[in-house]
């Protein structure tokens, strides 16, 4: 196909992510936008499907609402660990997306996800090209994010879930972000292919200014992220405080994110006795705020346990900032230990 035709085409997009009415139009909680957003530059429309948000989060990108982007809301569920929720909405789901996707050429859907599995099915019925893409490994996830009581069954039929999007991707084409989330997929003559993503913009790519770090002066240490069991901040506080008992007094850490642990994480710094060289910055959206914080400091540490390929690093790099991380999911598919990062087992 030719780029002309392309763009001359309309998309559908569905990665169920986070949207708040604002005052001034719909927000996009999660920088993935800025990627769709850049995506639909390439077309002539960008048909969105999400589930609006009622909490108070304050909105952070915004949806150009307009003839390029067209915004379709879904019903809302509290979580998809929520399965009754999930499956009362199925219904006003068909009806909601009957004429979206009509109007659609082409669709790109996150999987594994059961409204996915849906769309999916209306895109076929209505004769259009349909793409997956699959940002996370799935059964880590729900390892580290299943309620406690439930982990054991719910990781079961996440496999069995999992399973039903393995036997479409066989037929249907599919990005996977990271090789480590492609072979989750990827079985002979299936048209699956590793990518990796990044939400920085070329012009945010700056060589960072040379500088010393003297005793004398507190090295910072700067973590990005979501708040959340997978991402063990647990295991960056305990680092955190054995680095402080060899260096007293010149180690500061700032945690910029939030999640549900946020309160946990906080209490748990001060029990630790570094509550006092933590600083909890909440929510950053990538923008000049954020930069500055990555200026600020000496070193990005990471420490999830999955990941595709995490954002925050190719973030830290644009910034020049040296980093530090598990290595965790694909993050060893482009650093190398010793290279361009120091790399830490899982």
């Amino acid at each position: 196909m030719r780029r002309e035709e392309a763009r001359a085409e309309r998309l559908l997009v569905f990665f169920d992510l986070p949207y708040a009415q604002g005052p001034d139009g719909i927000y996009c909680q999660d920088a993935f936008w800025i990627f769709l957003q850049s995506l639909g530059e390439r077309f002539a429309e960008l048909v969105v499907l999400g589930r609006m948000q009622t909490d108070d989060q304050t909105p952070r990108y915004r949806c150009e609402e307009a003839k390029k982007i067209v915004f379709h809301a879904l019903p809302p569920f509290s979580s998809l660990y929520s399965t009754g929720e999930v499956l009362r909405g199925l219904p006003r789901l068909a009806r909601r997306i009957w004429e979206p996707v009509g109007r659609c050429d082409a669709m790109l859907l996150t999987i594994p996800h059961p409204w996915t599995l849906v769309l999916w099915c209306v895109g076929r019925l209505r004769g259009k090209r349909i793409a997956f893409m699959a940002r996370a490994d799935l059964q880590e996830l729900v390892k580290y994010r299943a309620p406690l009581g439930r982990r054991r069954r719910v990781r079961f039929a996440a496999w069995l879930f999992e399973g039903v999007f393995v036997r479409l991707s066989r037929t249907t084409l599919t990005f996977a972000v990271a090789d480590v989330v492609a072979r989750r997929y990827q079985r002979p003559r299936s048209p699956v292919h590793a990518i990796l993503i990044s939400t920085v913009r070329a012009a945010a790519i700056r060589p960072r200014a040379a500088r010393g770090v003297s005793d004398a002066c507190a090295t910072r240490l700067l973590w990005v992220g979501r708040v959340d069991r997978e991402k063990r901040p647990d295991l960056l506080l305990a680092s955190f405080r054995d680095l402080c008992d060899r260096r007293p007094g010149s180690l500061q850490l700032d945690v910029v994110g939030r999640g549900p642990l946020l309160a946990e994480v906080e209490k748990l710094a001060a029990q630790l006795g570094v509550g006092d060289r933590v600083r909890f910055h909440g929510y950053v959206p990538l923008g000049p705020e954020l930069r500055r914080l990555y200026e600020a400091a000496d070193l990005l540490v990471h420490s999830s346990a999955t990941e595709g390929f995490p954002q925050v690093i190719f973030e830290a790099m644009a910034a020049g900032l040296p980093v530090v991380t598990t290595a965790a999911g694909g993050v060893p598919t482009l650093l190398e230990d010793g290279v361009n990062a120091i790399l830490v087992p899982r």
